[in-house]
Protein backbone atom coordinates (compact mmCIF):
# COMPACT_ATOMS: atom_id res chain seq x y z
CA UNK A 1 0.00 0.00 0.00
CA UNK A 2 1.29 3.59 -1.05
CA UNK A 3 1.79 5.75 1.77
CA UNK A 4 3.29 9.14 2.01
CA UNK A 5 6.70 8.11 3.95
CA UNK A 6 7.96 6.35 1.39
CA UNK A 7 10.01 7.52 -1.47
CA UNK A 8 8.48 8.72 -4.70
CA UNK A 9 10.78 5.13 -6.39
CA UNK A 10 8.97 3.04 -3.37
CA UNK A 11 6.05 4.05 -4.44
CA UNK A 12 5.83 3.48 -8.27
CA UNK A 13 7.40 0.17 -7.23
CA UNK A 14 4.17 -0.50 -4.97
CA UNK A 15 1.93 0.75 -7.68
CA UNK A 16 3.93 -1.62 -10.60
CA UNK A 17 2.38 -4.85 -8.12
CA UNK A 18 -0.96 -3.68 -8.94
CA UNK A 19 -0.43 -4.24 -12.86
CA UNK A 20 -1.73 -8.10 -13.48
CA UNK A 21 -4.81 -6.81 -11.11
CA UNK A 22 -5.48 -3.85 -13.48
CA UNK A 23 -5.36 -6.21 -16.31
CA UNK A 24 -8.35 -8.63 -15.13
CA UNK A 25 -10.21 -5.36 -13.62
CA UNK A 26 -10.24 -3.52 -17.40
CA UNK A 27 -11.67 -5.89 -19.31
CA UNK A 28 -14.86 -5.47 -18.85
CA UNK A 29 -14.16 -1.98 -19.22
CA UNK A 30 -12.63 -2.82 -22.56
CA UNK A 31 -15.23 -4.31 -23.47
CA UNK A 32 -18.33 -1.68 -22.52
CA UNK A 33 -15.84 0.99 -23.97
CA UNK A 34 -15.94 -1.85 -27.60
CA UNK A 35 -19.35 -2.11 -27.82
CA UNK A 36 -20.53 1.33 -27.36
CA UNK A 37 -18.02 2.13 -29.97
CA UNK A 38 -19.59 -0.13 -32.18
CA UNK A 39 -23.19 1.18 -31.62
CA UNK A 40 -22.32 5.36 -31.74
CA UNK A 41 -19.85 4.43 -34.12
CA UNK A 42 -17.63 7.27 -32.10
CA UNK A 43 -14.76 7.28 -30.12
CA UNK A 44 -15.64 5.80 -26.33
CA UNK A 45 -14.39 6.72 -23.34
CA UNK A 46 -15.14 5.02 -19.70
CA UNK A 47 -13.40 5.45 -16.44
CA UNK A 48 -13.83 4.04 -13.10
CA UNK A 49 -12.47 4.11 -9.35
CA UNK A 50 -11.07 1.49 -7.71
CA UNK A 51 -8.84 -0.46 -5.02
CA UNK A 52 -6.66 -2.64 -5.59
CA UNK A 53 -6.35 -5.98 -3.14
CA UNK A 54 -3.08 -4.14 -2.19
CA UNK A 55 -5.28 -1.17 -0.93
CA UNK A 56 -4.13 1.10 -3.42
CA UNK A 57 -6.55 4.09 -4.98
CA UNK A 58 -6.67 3.81 -9.03
CA UNK A 59 -8.69 5.62 -11.60
CA UNK A 60 -8.95 3.93 -14.79
CA UNK A 61 -10.00 5.01 -18.03
CA UNK A 62 -10.23 3.24 -21.08
CA UNK A 63 -10.89 4.64 -24.56
CA UNK A 64 -11.61 2.73 -27.23
CA UNK A 65 -10.99 4.39 -30.85
CA UNK A 66 -10.63 2.56 -34.50
CA UNK A 67 -7.35 1.74 -33.89
CA UNK A 68 -7.94 -0.34 -30.62
CA UNK A 69 -8.60 0.73 -26.75
CA UNK A 70 -5.80 2.28 -24.86
CA UNK A 71 -5.12 2.05 -21.06
CA UNK A 72 -4.34 5.30 -18.91
CA UNK A 73 -4.27 4.41 -15.43
CA UNK A 74 -3.97 6.80 -12.07
CA UNK A 75 -3.40 6.53 -8.65
CA UNK A 76 -2.96 8.70 -5.40
CA UNK A 77 -2.53 8.81 -2.40
CA UNK A 78 -2.91 11.85 0.86
CA UNK A 79 0.03 13.84 2.18
CA UNK A 80 1.13 14.38 5.60
CA UNK A 81 -0.81 17.40 4.86
CA UNK A 82 -4.29 15.12 4.15
CA UNK A 83 -4.02 16.49 0.38
CA UNK A 84 -4.41 14.51 -2.72
CA UNK A 85 -0.96 13.73 -4.59
CA UNK A 86 -1.36 11.52 -7.59
CA UNK A 87 0.69 9.24 -10.28
CA UNK A 88 0.21 8.61 -13.94
CA UNK A 89 1.84 5.79 -15.06
CA UNK A 90 2.31 5.42 -18.83
CA UNK A 91 2.99 2.50 -21.84
CA UNK A 92 6.08 3.67 -22.42
CA UNK A 93 7.09 3.13 -18.78
CA UNK A 94 7.50 7.03 -18.17
CA UNK A 95 5.78 8.13 -15.06
CA UNK A 96 4.35 11.60 -14.69
CA UNK A 97 4.26 12.70 -10.38
CA UNK A 98 0.85 15.25 -10.23
CA UNK A 99 1.40 17.37 -7.05
CA UNK A 100 -1.50 18.62 -4.68
CA UNK A 101 -0.24 22.35 -5.93
CA UNK A 102 -1.46 21.10 -9.71
CA UNK A 103 -4.54 19.50 -8.76
CA UNK A 104 -5.75 22.58 -6.23
CA UNK A 105 -4.77 25.36 -9.20
CA UNK A 106 -6.37 23.00 -11.70
CA UNK A 107 -9.16 23.17 -9.83
CA UNK A 108 -9.25 27.06 -8.83
CA UNK A 109 -9.52 27.34 -12.99
CA UNK A 110 -12.10 24.50 -14.05
CA UNK A 111 -13.75 22.80 -11.15
CA UNK A 112 -13.79 25.57 -7.64
CA UNK A 113 -16.91 24.08 -6.24
CA UNK A 114 -15.94 20.40 -6.15
CA UNK A 115 -14.35 18.52 -3.62
CA UNK A 116 -10.75 17.50 -3.64
CA UNK A 117 -11.44 13.71 -4.93
CA UNK A 118 -13.55 14.86 -7.78
CA UNK A 119 -11.26 17.74 -9.00
CA UNK A 120 -8.77 14.82 -9.84
CA UNK A 121 -11.70 12.61 -11.36
CA UNK A 122 -11.97 15.69 -13.10
CA UNK A 123 -8.49 16.44 -14.10
CA UNK A 124 -8.08 13.04 -15.59
CA UNK A 125 -10.92 12.74 -17.05
CA UNK A 126 -10.29 15.44 -19.49
CA UNK A 127 -5.97 15.16 -18.88
CA UNK A 128 -5.61 11.90 -19.24
CA UNK A 129 -2.73 11.40 -22.52
CA UNK A 130 0.43 13.70 -21.45
CA UNK A 131 3.29 15.07 -23.51
CA UNK A 132 6.78 16.31 -22.40
CA UNK A 133 9.61 19.12 -23.68
CA UNK A 134 12.54 19.47 -22.28
CA UNK A 135 13.39 23.65 -22.02
CA UNK A 136 16.92 23.40 -19.93
CA UNK A 137 19.30 20.92 -18.44
CA UNK A 138 19.65 21.61 -14.82
CA UNK A 139 21.53 18.50 -13.65
CA UNK A 140 22.85 15.23 -15.14
CA UNK A 141 20.19 13.58 -16.68
CA UNK A 142 17.51 16.21 -15.53
CA UNK A 143 15.57 19.00 -17.10
CA UNK A 144 13.21 20.88 -16.67
CA UNK A 145 10.71 20.23 -18.48
CA UNK A 146 6.93 21.58 -20.21
CA UNK A 147 4.14 19.00 -20.42
CA UNK A 148 1.18 19.32 -22.58
CA UNK A 149 -2.28 17.82 -21.74
CA UNK A 150 -5.57 19.34 -22.36
CA UNK A 151 -6.19 22.22 -20.72
CA UNK A 152 -3.31 23.70 -20.32
CA UNK A 153 0.19 23.33 -19.67
CA UNK A 154 2.19 21.51 -16.63
CA UNK A 155 5.42 22.97 -15.48
CA UNK A 156 7.99 20.44 -13.48
CA UNK A 157 11.45 18.46 -14.21
CA UNK A 158 12.05 15.30 -15.60
CA UNK A 159 15.02 13.06 -14.48
CA UNK A 160 15.38 11.01 -17.00
CA UNK A 161 17.26 8.55 -15.08
CA UNK A 162 14.40 7.77 -12.88
CA UNK A 163 12.18 7.89 -15.58
CA UNK A 164 9.97 10.20 -13.58
CA UNK A 165 8.48 13.74 -14.65
CA UNK A 166 7.72 16.14 -11.66
CA UNK A 167 4.67 18.09 -12.51
CA UNK A 168 4.62 21.13 -9.76
CA UNK A 169 2.30 23.44 -11.27
CA UNK A 170 -0.26 23.98 -13.90
CA UNK A 171 -1.12 26.62 -16.52
CA UNK A 172 -4.28 27.30 -18.09
CA UNK A 173 -4.12 28.07 -22.14
CA UNK A 174 -4.90 31.57 -21.60
CA UNK A 175 -1.80 32.00 -19.23
CA UNK A 176 1.13 30.26 -21.65
CA UNK A 177 3.88 32.71 -23.02
CA UNK A 178 3.80 33.05 -26.98
CA UNK A 179 6.75 30.64 -26.72
CA UNK A 180 4.83 27.98 -25.19
CA UNK A 181 1.98 28.06 -27.20
CA UNK A 182 4.43 27.55 -29.39
CA UNK A 183 5.81 24.52 -27.63
CA UNK A 184 1.78 23.49 -27.28
CA UNK A 185 1.05 22.66 -31.00
CA UNK A 186 4.24 20.29 -31.19
CA UNK A 187 3.42 18.33 -28.20
CA UNK A 188 -0.53 18.18 -29.15
CA UNK A 189 1.17 16.98 -32.26
CA UNK A 190 2.71 13.72 -30.52
CA UNK A 191 -0.70 13.62 -28.63
CA UNK A 192 -2.55 13.09 -31.47
CA UNK A 193 -0.27 10.27 -32.67
CA UNK A 194 -1.20 8.04 -29.84
CA UNK A 195 -4.93 8.00 -31.68
CA UNK A 196 -3.75 6.74 -35.21
CA UNK A 197 -2.87 3.82 -36.59
CA UNK A 198 0.83 2.49 -37.12
CA UNK A 199 1.12 3.72 -41.08
CA UNK A 200 -1.19 7.01 -40.01
CA UNK A 201 1.75 7.89 -37.91
CA UNK A 202 4.79 7.25 -39.94
CA UNK A 203 3.71 9.39 -42.28
CA UNK A 204 2.75 11.82 -40.16
CA UNK A 205 5.81 11.77 -38.25
CA UNK A 206 7.88 11.97 -41.81
CA UNK A 207 5.99 14.99 -42.03
CA UNK A 208 6.79 16.76 -39.17
CA UNK A 209 10.04 16.23 -39.88
CA UNK A 210 10.77 17.49 -43.14
CA UNK A 211 9.02 20.59 -41.45
CA UNK A 212 10.63 20.68 -38.16
CA UNK A 213 14.31 19.12 -38.75
CA UNK A 214 15.98 21.09 -35.79
CA UNK A 215 13.44 18.85 -33.18
CA UNK A 216 15.41 15.55 -34.01
CA UNK A 217 17.49 14.47 -31.93
CA UNK A 218 16.45 16.91 -29.39
CA UNK A 219 16.09 15.59 -25.40
CA UNK A 220 12.34 14.63 -24.97
CA UNK A 221 12.06 14.44 -28.91
CA UNK A 222 12.12 10.42 -29.13
CA UNK A 223 8.79 9.85 -29.43
CA UNK A 224 9.55 10.96 -33.25
CA UNK A 225 11.86 7.85 -33.81
CA UNK A 226 9.33 5.58 -31.49
CA UNK A 227 6.57 6.70 -33.87
CA UNK A 228 9.00 6.26 -36.98
CA UNK A 229 9.53 2.61 -36.83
Amino acid sequence: MIVHTMTNAEMIGDARKDFPAIGNRIKPLVREARRDMIRTRKDRLVMTEWRSPRMNNWLLLVIHRKAGPRLYALTWYLDRDKRINAFIMTHEGLVYRISRHVIERYGERFDPTANPLQRLRNFFQENYSYSAECTEQVGEDRFKVQVGMCHGMGLGEWDRKEGLVYINTFVNHGQLFQNQADSMERMDFERLLHQLSASQRRHLVALYKRKYPEDVGKPGMEWLERFAA
